[in-house]
């Protein structure tokens, strides 16, 4: 008998396929990252993760909860450590050595983050873990300790009615807020062996579980499986980094290519096929630009970006036509 090799995960059809017309919010772990950049490199319209890096489902629906009520940062709201102003429901990516600046960098994304909240149809959410951390003076969860003093914190794991309960509750507000949004939950495959393997699974099981229950619940949300696509599917060391807990290229692309062919229009797909080819064309360096060969081929791709620009006019071409266009006599 041969050996089985692969299991594949099923994955659930959902009845409003993604499409090019759409606007996707992706926020959560740094699958979320993954995912956006692979919907953005093939040219959706996407804002990633307004308030950087978020791990924790806490810490996503703090997020959430401020992009709907357009609270704006103030200096006041950043702590400062080792040289650098710092806001605990960001990631360190908004760290700056100057506050002012700290806080118009968080305004400007959180700006972004909210319109793309309220207009967009599609809001990807990856939880990570469902450990967190408390400021012990005020009890509050923090999206990043930042590398203050441990003794600041303490550190709990959500159990499965906590996530539940605070998930459903922002997600209720941001479709009363955008009545057309639609939700993608998803479980993001990285371990966090700091927690041990056995805490780490627990973690991810009580998000599942989570998932489960909001997905029962709202006909709008959708759990789509990029955890047990990369542990269960793929089974493998080879698709992790050399640390074995990060997914690598391979995995990406992989569960990428799942949720592209399962949750993709086809005209989206056919769309996204022709994006590929002009995006290949426009990184092709010729031996030969002037020669007519060549010429020809300029005008058949920027002839292609004119039809695509037509039928979908939010598309973005413009680094490739000016590629076309600086080899064009």
């Amino acid at each position: 008998m041969a050996l089985q090799k692969r299991t594949p995960v099923t994955i659930t059809s959902i009845p409003e396929k993604l499409h090019y017309r759409a606007g996707i919010l992706a926020m959560g772990s740094c699958f979320a990252e993954h995912m956006g950049r692979a919907l953005e490199g093939r040219k959706f319209q996407v804002v990633q993760n307004p308030f950087g890096i978020l791990f924790n489902p806490i810490s996503i629906v703090g997020a959430l909860t401020h992009m709907l009520s357009n609270e704006q940062y103030t200096e006041a709201n950043l702590l400062f450590n080792d040289g650098l102003w710092y806001s605990f429901d960001h990631h360190g990516r908004f760290a700056h050595p100057d506050p002012a600046k700290a806080s118009e960098q968080i305004n400007r994304e959180l700006a972004a983050g909210r319109q793309m909240l309220l207009e967009g149809e599609w809001l990807l959410l990856s939880m990570g873990t469902a450990h967190v951390w408390l400021k012990k003076d005020t009890q509050a969860i923090v999206a990043n300790c930042h590398r203050f003093p441990n003794e600041l914190f303490q550190r709990e794991r959500l159990g499965v009615e906590a996530v539940t309960d605070t998930l459903g509750e922002v997600i209720t507000r941001c479709r009363q807020e955008n009545p057309n949004l639609k939700v993608i939950l998803t479980v993001s495959p990285v371990r966090y062996v700091r927690d041990g393997l056995v805490d780490s699974q627990r973690s991810k099981a009580a998000l599942i579980l989570a998932a489960e229950q909001l997905e029962q619940h709202f006909p709008f949300v959708h759990y789509f499986p990029a955890y047990e696509l990369v542990t269960d599917e793929l089974r493998d060391y080879s698709f992790f980094d050399r640390a074995g807990t990060h997914p690598n290229e391979d995995a990406v692309a992989f569960v990428w290519e799942k949720l592209a062919d399962a949750w993709l229009e086809p005209e989206t797909k056919a769309a996204m096929q022709r994006v590929a080819g002009i995006q290949r064309a426009a990184a092709h360096r010729p031996h030969h630009p002037a020669s007519e060969s060549h010429q020809a081929f300029l005008r058949k791709q920027l002839q292609e970006v004119v039809e695509l620009e037509s039928g979908l006019p939010f598309l973005d071409f413009r680094e490739e036509k000016n590629q076309f266009l600086e080899q064009k006599l």
